[in-house]
């Protein structure tokens, strides 16, 4: 839903009294063996900057419920919070074909409601990951989760382009209405089959209860418990992350929103003509994304790793190596084959992000990971206001290759920019405003006096993420296991 209309929009405007004066013709227009249709007879005569703010107004939602979606959700438990902002989300998208009929300002207030209700998916995601994911699972599920996005987008795209040539309603409004009631079926399964945490899933077994809780503590907070907003908001290892998740997000936004039009005005070849093409950057970061994540957990287990250096060698190659490709994508020329290969490894690369940065979100606060994640997903997802204005400014009415190039040498920079401060100053261990008031009278009962909980593992066969909820787990657990 949140990607349908990049796509969508194509059908839905009429290009052709705005399309001679913004192309390019410095490659050949049969360089690639493709052609390009100048002409569309959608139902709107939209102008490319509206376009530009239809398009944006997205983000003007999303980032707004990002922290309250994370104090929420952490206070009160992630799973209505998840569940209804998509359920709003889906009844919006069902409800778009009409608005954008009847007013494109009223089209824009949807886009930015559609906004606001997506905006708590990550942070109460991230804060029902504190509750459910034990540090030598952590990085797995959360790749997991994380490749829906993934798999969203690279199934949508060319799904999109199919309803708008051949779908009901009109073409382009069936779009909307096929996810909007996806969406909402999705709904009724997440309220059926999901729960907050594990003290209260009445169907798990008590061994795998019995794990969980001794490997992150009891996530079921019994007093309602104030977010260290000081604590987050001076944290180096916080402002790290969000170094990280800006640099990676520029890159992102920058090839998910703008590389449509590079390729269609100024390689005059319109990726939404090729279904998988348009799925190839989002399919690699899905694989990616699990690759990661499985030999991170590997290679925590066998100690090969400690955490905050899994995470560093994560990020560090999610943002470096697709900063490389991005700049490489400067030197391609009118080569249409390399440019869309560099374009989208810079996007597939991105994925192992999620064993990295993401992660250590859940890392260095379990019982706040929801806030700390709003205040985090906030920071980063300001790229997809920024990046598509620093592309328009740059190739507004100058659709050229040199302006393009600037485009590519930005969104490297950024992300390398962000690379560094993470390598540099980013952590994985728990901070000490990450401690409920429980977890702290846990360590302190749990301890005796020849022995307080320190940084050395219990068993040699595991890393110390927690020592506090091993000595939990070992000496004071009602449950046990036979």
């Amino acid at each position: 839903m949140r990607v349908n209309l990049s796509v969508a929009l194509v059908a839905m405007v009429n290009q052709t009294g705005h399309k001679e004066e913004n192309v390019s013709y410095e490659c050949p227009q049969d360089s690639n063996g493709s052609t390009v249709n100048t002409d569309s007879t959608g139902d709107f005569n939209w102008s490319p900057s509206l376009q530009g703010t239809i398009l944006g107004a997205f983000f003007y939602g999303y980032v707004v419920t990002q922290i309250p979606g994370g104090y929420l959700s952490g206070r009160f438990g992630g799973k209505y919070f998840f569940g209804l902002g998509v359920l709003t989300t889906g009844i919006l998208t069902l409800l778009t074909p009409l608005a954008a009929k009847t007013n494109v300002y009223l089209f824009i207030v949807l886009r930015v409601l559609e906004g606001i209700g997506e905006g708590v998916t990550y942070p109460t995601m991230h804060a029902m990951m504190g509750k459910w994911a034990p540090p030598l699972e952590r990085s797995r599920l959360l790749s997991v989760a994380y490749a829906g996005g993934q798999i969203g987008t690279a199934v949508s795209m060319p799904i999109t382009g199919y309803l708008c040539k051949y779908g009901f309603a009109g073409g382009w409004p069936s779009v909307f209405y096929v996810f909007g009631s996806f969406a909402c079926v999705w709904f009724i399964f997440w309220m059926l089959l999901v729960y907050d945490s594990p003290s209260v899933h009445p169907w798990i077994s008590e061994e795998e209860k019995v794990y969980i809780i001794s490997s992150i503590g009891d996530p079921v907070t019994k007093k309602h418990e104030s977010v260290p907003w000081c604590g987050i908001l001076t944290s180096v290892s916080v402002w790290s992350m969000c170094a990280a998740h800006f640099g990676g997000s520029y890159i992102f936004y920058t090839l998910l929103t703008d590389l449509p039009t590079y390729l269609d005005v100024v390689l005059h070849f319109d990726l939404k003509q090729d279904g998988l093409l348009s799925a190839l950057p989002y399919i690699l970061n899905f694989i990616v994304n699990l690759l990661s994540g499985l030999l991170t957990d590997l290679l925590l287990t066998k100690q090969v790793w400690r955490v905050t250096t899994a995470r560093k060698v994560n990020t560090a190659f999610a943002l470096l190596l697709p900063a490389a490709c991005m700049f490489g994508a400067s030197f391609m020329g009118c080569d249409y084959y390399i440019g869309v290969g560099l374009l989208s490894l810079s996007t597939g690369l991105l994925g192992s992000g999620t064993a990295g940065f993401v992660a250590s979100v859940v890392d260095v606060a379990p019982r706040f990971a929801g806030s700390t994640m709003g205040f985090v997903n906030m920071m980063g997802n300001v790229t997809g206001i920024v990046a598509p204005l620093v592309v328009g400014l740059l190739t507004n009415n100058n659709n050229t290759q040199a302006q393009w190039n600037k485009v590519f040498y930005i969104a490297s920079s950024v992300s390398v920019l962000g690379a560094i401060v993470y390598v540099l100053f980013g952590k994985a261990e728990r901070e000490p405003w990450g401690y409920g008031k429980d977890d702290k009278l846990i360590t302190e009962s749990m301890a005796t006096p020849h022995e307080t909980p320190g940084p050395a593992p219990l068993d040699p066969q595991r890393p110390s993420w927690d020592n506090s909820s091993e000595v939990l787990s070992r000496r004071a657990s009602p449950l046990k296991i036979n």
